[in-house]
Parts: structure tokens; sequence; C-alpha cells
């Protein structure tokens, strides 16, 4: 468990880190082969928010 621990706060740490770029540029998370947004801001505090919930930090 202690692995999953620091796992999941390295992950809530990129995704803090990028979360001010991807609200400042909408062309990030545009996958031009899918033809729409695979992220965006929502969908990152969202998943900040489920880690949070999860695994407590």
């Amino acid at each position: 468990m202690p692995e999953l621990i620091h796992i999941v706060n390295s992950e809530l740490d990129v995704l803090r880190e990028v979360l001010p770029y991807v609200e400042n540029d909408p062309r990030q998370g545009f996958h031009a082969e899918a033809g729409c947004r695979l992220f965006d801001p929502e969908k990152i505090r969202r998943k900040m928010e489920t880690l949070r919930n999860r695994f407590r930090r």
C-alpha cells in the first residue's frame, strides 16, 4: 500500500502542475486523430478529487 500511496501522490503533483497550463490554453487536451478533447480542466479536477477521496492525502 505505501507504494500505491506514493504513486497517487505523484499523480496528484503532476495534475496540480499541469492544471494551470490546461486552463490557460484551450488547445491542450485536443487530440487531432480522435477529433475531440481527451481532457480538460474539469476532468483534471475531477480526477484529483477522486484520487483524494480514495487515497486520503
